[in-house]
């Protein structure tokens, strides 16, 4: 619930004045949310194998889906990519993708559900605090309040119930 709160204070209201005047990339969202849930359930019944694999086949099965539709729409034939570009690529297909896809199995066959899900609210923090220390960005009160909302809700929903009662009786 706290995580809830935080993320509301950190959108505010006003977010919903313009609701439903980019319904194609408000339904994407929503579908990317969805296919995260189901790649978690689905990804219980794969903990048996070795999170490289389950990455590997994952990835695999991704690239042979969306070529037909990359080769229709971009005609890669025609492009010409600089140096930068496919170096930039390449590392994100590497570290962003295929480390990042099996750090997400491994965490799940060690950790569980809840757990390696909760790191999905803690993109919010993270982000903001390399923007604050890489960028000299300033943060609002609202948006600092709504990230101690977020980081208290994901430590409320991952610390154990034996370690927060032994903490509270001190």
């Amino acid at each position: 619930m706290l995580g809830l709160a935080g993320t509301a204070v950190i959108i505010g209201l006003d977010a919903f004045s313009g609701l439903g005047d980019n319904i194609i990339a408000e339904m994407v969202i929503l579908l990317a949310t969805i296919s995260f849930a189901c790649a978690t359930i689905f990804g219980l019944r794969l903990t048996e194998y070795d999170p490289m694999v389950v990455a590997a086949g994952s990835l695999l099965f991704g690239g042979l889906l969306l070529l037909p539709v990359a080769l229709i729409s971009d005609h890669p034939w025609t492009l010409r990519p600089t140096p930068e570009a496919v170096v930039a690529t390449i590392t994100m297909g590497i570290f962003s993708s295929a480390f990042g896809l099996m750090l997400f199995y491994m965490c799940l066959t060690r950790l569980g559900t809840l757990t390696t899900n909760a790191q999905g609210y803690l993109r919010i923090p993270i982000g903001v605090g390399l923007s604050v220390v890489l960028l000299g960005e300033s943060v609002p009160s609202n948006l600092a309040l709504g990230l101690v909302l977020v980081m208290a809700g994901v430590a409320a929903m991952t610390i154990p119930k034996d370690a927060y009662r032994r903490w509270i009786s001190r």
